[in-house]
Parts: structure tokens; C-alpha cells; sequence
């Protein structure tokens, strides 16, 4: 802190040998060392504002967070706070005092980046994980995919001759936060328990706790293993319960492993994979912000679509600490532990999410659901209450399985 204020010092020393003497240099530091208090003040309360009534919005095909509105009103004020410093300090013209201003400006950011204006500050849970998280040798690991992705498909069961099966997978897109590797996990053992997908279901996950264990979240591996799923199942018949959990953009799925530098999944590469994959029959939910986005690109008669949020909108909840983002509490870890109907378990989420988004005074992240006719049929007939996911045709209705 001391050396920070040392360096602004001599910063403000300099513009005022450059005005014209030392002698506006105890007036110039003053004004705006003093002027630094009030600003700091009033920052502060732009930002809770900002926090308070979060929104987003889509501007050019960008998506716009609201709290750049107080980062840019704050930038703005702290340039115009020194620029009328040096036009009183200093008696300065215009155009002097203009780049008098640009100065000042950027030898002050400079001191910023080099001395972050903190004392001390305790480090957080997500940096003390990623201090701790193990060194990952990049070669081995893109080696290593196609015998890992092959070891799960080959795990995977047949489909089973008259029966309408399931098959889950979880693709975690993110490996710098754990929460989605967490959510992706928690929902595979939900779906192998409710639903019947034990031997059935695999995960994709960006992770460096699982990179030696399990295939990576990759739009490549996304690709193989929805191409070695259809192999195992009946297409025609059998249904796939894809949820991809990560972060988000408009029409774009974050896939983010830094040591991997993978690429990102997009709406119509995600429709490509799935046509090109012979999968009929599709549930698709995506935890992710903007991630209604997806659902145009993605409908048809035979898919039922769940996103998070809207197409303009972001979602909550992406942080180490927590063991499911908003969504996927609500959705996986509450509404379908006792709800066997996805539409049903989706209005449920839906309305939980409503509740704690506006309790914590969020702008809406409005989840969206997209239902195919033919699929609307399919889901009536597979989770008939007398019916099972696994429903052998001709055997009576509500047949033990």
C-alpha cells in the first residue's frame, strides 16, 4: 500500500513539473487524493446496485452484463475527476489538460495492475483448490481419450429387444469450477437409481480430479459418444437424456479445460452430432446461461428441450462451493427425486428457482421448455403411472420390471 501511494505521488509530482513548477503539486495530489475518498464511496454503492438488480441483455449478438454499466460510470467518473483536478490545480488549457489527463490515467492503471490497492485479503476456497489442483500433462491426456472414451462405450449395456430403455449422458463442460463435475455426477447416480440407467449411462467431464479417469468434456468425445450410443441402443426406440452443465453464451455451450484449450459447443454443432448420430429420440437439458438460445436451432417433433434460462438471460450458481448451481438443485437434486415426468419436474424447478432468485432479489434467469408433439406422446406413454421406463411390450400394465 505504502509503495502505491509513493508511485501516485511521484506520478502527480511529474504532470506538475510538466504544467509548469512544484508549486501545483500540493494542490494537484490533494484534490485528487481527496476527490479518491468520495469516489471509492460512491463506486461502491454503484456496484451493490448493480449486483442487487443484475440483468443481461443481447446487444449486436454480445451478450451485455449489467454491472458493465457501473464499471463504465465509475471509469468515466474517475477520468473526468482528474481532469477537472488539473484544469483547477493546475490552471491548465484544454488540450493540455486533456493529455495531462491521459497521463495520469494510464500511469494510474499501471500502478493498479503492478500494486493492487489491497492490504491483505484472505484467499477464497476457489483459489486455494485451484493452488492445489494436480499438474495436467496435456499430450497424455489428448493420448489418452480414445481409450478412455472406448472403456466407457464398451461398459455400456445393449438395448434390451421390446423394451423403450434410456440412456444418460452427463457432459460437466467446465473444469476450473468443480460445481459442474458435482452436478453432472449427482445427476448419472440419480438417473442409474430413478430411472434405470445403470449400465446405461456415462459422463463427459472437464476436470482435473477426474482427467486420468474419465473422458474429457469435448465436443469430439460428445461427438464419438453419441455415435457409439446409438450402436448400443435402438434407435428407433430407446430414448437419450443428454444434460450438458457449464457455463454459457448466446448459441454457445463453454467448454473450457485451460491446460486442453478445447473449443466451445455450439447450437448447430450440437444439432449436427445429433442428426448425424441416428438418435430419434431426445431429451436435451442445458444448465447454462443463455441457454434458451439453443432451442431453435434444436426442436423437432421427437425432443423435449429444458434450458436454465432464457435466450437473453443468465443463470446462477456456477461456484466451487456449491454442489449444484440453482438449476440443478432445483431440477435434479429436488423436483425429480420424487417426480418421474420431466415436464412435470421442470415446472417444479422452475417455480423454485423463481422463489430463490427473487428472495435473493436476481433478475429472473426464466428456465424455458421446448416439447415436441411425438415426443409428448412418448413421454405419456413411458411415464404412465402404471407404466415403467423399461416397459416390455405385451407384458401387462404396472408389470413388475
Amino acid at each position: 500500500m505504502g509503495s502505491r501511494c509513493l508511485l501516485m505521488t511521484l506520478l502527480y509530482y511529474s504532470v506538475a513539473r510538466v504544467q509548469g513548477g512544484s508549486r501545483h503539486f500540493p494542490v494537484l495530489a490533494t484534490v485528487i487524493f481527496s476527490a479518491g475518498i468520495s469516489l471509492e464511496i460512491a463506486d461502491a454503492m454503484i456496484f451493490w446496485l448493480g449486483r442487487s438488480h443484475r440483468t443481461s441483455w443481447v446487444w449486436f449478438g454480445y451478450a451485455v452484463d449489467s454491472l458493465m454499466i457501473p464499471f463504465v460510470i465509475t471509469v468515466c467518473w474517475s477520468i473526468a475527476v482528474v481532469a477537472r483536478s488539473i484544469r483547477i490545480a493546475c490552471a491548465a488549457r484544454w488540450l493540455r489538460t486533456g493529455v495531462l489527463t491521459v497521463v495520469v490515467t494510464l500511469g494510474s492503471l499501471a500502478i493498479n495492475w503492478a500494486l493492487p490497492p489491497y492490504f491483505w485479503y484472505p484467499a477464497s476456497a476457489a483459489e486455494t483448490a485451484k493452488a492445489h489442483r494436480p499438474w495436467i500433462d496435456t499430450e497424455q491426456t489428448y493420448y489418452a481419450q480414445p481409450r478412455l472414451l472406448d472403456a466407457a462405450l464398451a461398459a455400456l449395456k445393449p438395448e434390451r429387444r421390446g423394451v423403450a430403455d434410456l440412456y444418460f449422458v452427463g457432459f460437466a463442460g467446465t473444469a476450473t469450477q468443480d460445481v459442474f463435475l458435482k452436478e453432472a455426477r449427482a445427476a448419472r447416480q440419480l438417473f442409474d437409481k430413478r430411472f434405470d440407467t445403470r449400465g446405461h449411462s456415462l459422463l463427459l467431464v472437464n476436470n482435473p480430479a477426474t482427467v486420468a479417469e474419465m473422458p474429457v468434456a469435448s465436443v469430439t468425445n460428445l461427438r464419438r459418444a453419441l455415435e457409439g450410443i446409438a450402436r448400443k441402443m435402438n434407435v428407433d426406440e430407446d430414448v437419450l437424456f443428454l444434460y450438458l452443465t457449464s457455463h454459457g453464451s448466446p448459441h454457445r455451450f463453454s467448454v473450457h479445460f485451460p491446460a486442453l484449450a478445447l473449443d466451445d459447443l455450439s447450437d448447430a454443432e450440437l444439432k449436427d452430432m445429433l442428426d448425424r448420430s441416428g438418435i430419434k429420440w431426445r431429451v436435451l437439458v442445458i444448465s447454462a446461461c443463455y441457454s434458451g438460445s439453443f432451442i431453435d436451432r434444436l426442436k423437432d417433433e421427437r425432443t423435449l428441450i429444458l434450458t436454465a434460462a432464457a435466450a437473453n438471460r443468465t443463470s446462477f450458481g456456477c461456484s466451487s462451493e456449491n454442489d449444484f448451481t440453482y438449476f440443478g438443485d432445483a431440477f435434479i437434486n429436488t423436483a425429480l427425486r420424487h417426480q418421474r415426468s420431466f415436464v412435470a419436474a421442470f415446472d417444479e424447478a422452475k417455480a423454485i428457482i423463481a422463489r430463490r432468485e427473487a428472495d435473493e432479489k436476481l433478475t429472473p434467469s426464466e428456465p424455458q421448455i421446448y416439447l415436441g408433439a411425438a415426443m409428448k406422446a412418448k413421454l405419456h406413454e413411458l411415464e404412465h403411472p402404471n407404466g415403467r421406463w423399461r416397459q416390455r411390450r405385451g407384458s401387462p400394465r404396472g408389470a413388475p420390471q
